[in-house]
């Protein structure tokens, strides 16, 4: 049962007793049923003047410390350290170790691999580099062509990429 109903339900039988309320949505909601604490305590709210069931607005620390500000500066840790530990990333950005684990798995979308923090797929980093990249070619291409395709080298659409793993005691 949401907490909406419950409190409308209890709203509603208000003219009735604590009790009497909690018998009857036992009656009706079964195991679903509110405890009897908490229909008592509702009870009291509306008879002292509560006229909303919706759930009151509170003030004070956020629900989770995950904004942009908290990816770029976890981003910006791993880029300048990429050996660096979850512990150390807390402290510098002053979040939790969990909302850390968060932000690397989930937003930068990275593991670690023998110490290193890699990417699994392009980061938002990796991005705007190849745009930028991109844009500096297009730049050469337009200012002369006939150079610029004459410096340019072609082979076939094989990509051989080389990756030296280090040993996990070399990486320490």
């Amino acid at each position: 049962m949401e907490p909406v109903e419950c409190r409308a339900v209890i709203q509603y039988l208000k003219g009735r007793t604590p009790q009497e309320t909690f018998d009857e949505m036992k009656e009706t909601y079964g195991d679903n049923a509110p405890s009897y604490d908490l229909v008592k305590r509702w009870h009291r709210e509306f008879k002292h003047g509560r006229k909303s069931v919706e759930t009151a607005p509170r003030s004070g620390r956020l629900s989770s410390a995950i904004d942009e500000a908290s990816v770029c500066h976890v981003e910006a840790a791993i880029l300048e350290d990429r050996r660096i530990t979850i512990r150390q990333i807390a402290q510098d950005v002053k979040i939790s170790t969990g909302s850390v684990e968060t932000i690397i798995h989930d937003h930068l979308h990275m593991h670690k691999v023998s110490a290193r923090w890699i990417p699994r797929l392009f980061t938002p980093f990796q991005k705007r580099e190849r745009v930028k990249c991109s844009r500096m070619n297009l730049e050469m291409c337009q200012e002369d062509e006939s150079k610029f395709f004459k410096k340019l080298i072609t082979q076939d659409e094989t990509w051989v990429h080389h990756y030296d793993p280090e040993t996990k005691a070399q990486s320490m």
